[in-house]
C-alpha cells in the first residue's frame, strides 16, 4: 500500500485457507474439534480421541473457542505463549517427544512434553502420519490411489497469457516453494490479521476468506477464531454467524458472510492442493462461482 509506483490498482484479495492469523489460534487451540467433527473420515479410536478431548479441556483451548462468540464480548487471549517458541510450526526437536505416538499413553506423552507442552496440533498430525498411509494434512480425504497430480495447475499457471493476466510476466510457477511459508513463520513476522488487513479493509480493499473442508493444516475452525479476534471498521470480529447459504447447481457448498468488505466463507468442501498456488481478483467483495469450486486453491 506505501508503494505508490506499483502498476497495479488492488480492489480485492482473496486468502484461501491461509496462514493469516494467530499461530496458537489457526493449530492447536482447534486442532481437537477439527479431528472430532471429521472423524467418520480418520476414523481415529475412541481411546485415542478422548486422550486429545481431555488435553483440549486441560490446557484452556476449550475455554478460548467459547469467547469466539458473534459478536464477540472483548480480545481473545491465547493460552501459553502464543507469539514465542510454544505454537511455532516447527520440526519436531524435543528429546522427549515420541516419534510414532500411536498409544493412549504415548499420545499423551507427546502433547504434554513436546513443543513447550500445549502440542495438540503436531501430535496429531504425527498421529495421522503414522497410522494412515499416503496422509495429507492438505486434504483428508486423500489416499494413496486418489493424490493428484500437479503439473496441469503448474502448466496452467505458467502459460504467458494467464502470467499477464495475473500480472507476472516474469515468474515461474512450481508446484511447492516454502519461500512464502518460511518468511510468514519467520520469528519477527506479525500475523497479517493484526495489521495488515485490518488497513487494506479500511482503503477499500475487499478480502475474500475461505477454508476447504478437508484441511486439516489450516482448517475453518481456525480461520473463524483468528477472524473474531480480528478489528476492522472499527468493530472486533463478525457480528453475526455465517448463516448465509452458498448454493451451486442447486447444492448448498456452505456458508458465508459479508461484513465491511470481509467475505468469509468459513467451510467448503474445497479438495484443496498441497503447495499449488492460484491468485483471485475481484472489485466487489463476492465469490464467484470459477473460484469456489477450484481445485488450485492455496493450501
Amino acid at each position: 500500500m506505501a508503494n505508490t509506483s506499483l502498476p497495479i490498482n488492488i480492489k480485492g484479495i482473496a486468502i484461501g485457507d491461509g496462514t493469516f492469523g494467530n499461530i496458537a489460534a489457526l493449530t492447536d487451540v482447534v486442532a481437537v474439534p477439527y479431528l472430532q467433527s471429521q472423524n467418520v473420515i480418520l476414523d481415529i479410536p475412541t481411546e485415542i480421541l478422548d486422550v486429545f478431548r481431555k488435553a483440549h479441556q486441560d490446557l484452556g483451548f476449550e475455554d478460548v473457542l467459547s469467547k469466539a462468540t458473534y459478536p464477540p464480548a472483548g480480545k481473545i487471549i491465547m493460552p501459553g505463549d502464543p507469539e514465542g517458541e510454544n505454537f511455532r510450526l516447527k520440526k519436531r526437536q524435543n528429546g522427549d517427544c515420541p516419534p510414532n505416538p500411536t498409544t493412549p499413553a504415548l499420545i499423551e506423552q507427546s502433547i504434554r512434553s513436546c513443543n513447550g507442552g500445549n502440542a495438540t496440533f503436531i501430535t496429531a498430525l504425527t498421529y495421522l502420519n503414522s497410522t494412515r498411509p499416503c496422509f495429507s494434512p492438505y486434504n483428508i480425504a486423500y489416499n494413496c490411489t486418489n493424490t493428484p497430480n500437479p503439473t496441469a495447475y503448474t502448466n496452467y499457471l505458467n502459460d504467458p497469457t494467464v502470467r499477464a493476466a495475473i500480472h507476472a510476466p516474469n515468474k515461474t510457477f512450481a508446484p511447492c516453494n516454502s519461500t512464502v511459508f518460511d518468511t510468514l513463520s519467520a520469528e519477527m513476522v506479525e500475523p497479517p490479521a493484526y495489521n495488515i488487513m485490518p488497513a487494506l479493509l479500511a482503503a477499500n480493499v475487499s478480502i475474500h476468506i475461505y477454508s476447504g473442508d478437508y484441511d486439516f493444516l489450516l482448517n475453518h475452525y481456525g480461520t473463524e477464531l483468528a477472524i473474531q479476534n480480528m478489528t476492522w471498521g472499527g468493530m472486533q470480529g463478525l457480528q453475526s454467524r455465517p448463516d448465509n447459504l452458498f448454493i451451486i447447481n442447486g447444492i448448498n457448498m456452505g456458508n458465508w458472510a459479508c461484513e465491511v468488505r470481509l467475505f468469509v466463507c468459513p467451510s467448503f468442501p474445497f479438495r484443496t492442493q498441497t503447495c499449488n498456488q492460484k491468485i483471485y481478483s475481484t472489485d466487489k467483495p463476492l465469490l464467484t462461482t470459477s473460484s469456489a469450486v477450484s481445485p488450485t486453491t492455496t493450501s
